[in-house]
């Protein structure tokens, strides 16, 4: 198996050459608009980190490499979205993002890779609808 043949969590083969060409066409946060050469940069708080890819539906079937399903991040961004809540430093406390949100984010910084029709293929791939109990029609 070549290196760029990894299989990721959700068993799906995961194309790091894609990822990576996907990455370096955008040079700065979909969120705040930091370039990744200011994520170097030691006045940044949680440098250095770089950009990071961020997989909108990130379910364990819904997982694609997709670019209607990545959004370029700065750490501080990446974390919002994953840990909610959370406090930089002393400052003040940052409330997390919300699939809207980051849905908004992507199709503002991209609007010619969002794709509201594949990212609910993927999102009803990742969250399967609930079974209905014996005995209703």
């Amino acid at each position: 198996m070549k290196r760029s043949d990894v299989i990721n969590k959700a068993g799906m083969k995961k194309n790091r050459a894609v990822l990576r060409d996907w990455a370096e066409e955008h040079d700065r946060c979909h969120v705040c608009g930091i370039t990744y050469d200011q994520t170097f940069d030691p006045q940044y708080e949680l440098w250095p980190q770089g950009l990071q890819v961020h997989h909108i539906i990130h379910g364990t079937a819904g997982r694609s490499d997709e670019p209607c399903n990545l959004l370029r991040v700065c750490k501080r961004c990446h974390d919002r979205i994953h840990e909610g809540r959370q406090r930089i430093g002393r400052g003040p406390w940052r409330c997390s993002l919300s699939l809207a949100n980051v849905l908004w984010y992507k199709r503002k910084a991209t609007p010619k890779e969002y794709s509201p029709k594949r990212l609910s293929q993927l999102w009803h791939r990742a969250v399967p609808r609930p079974q209905k109990p014996e005995g209703e029609e």
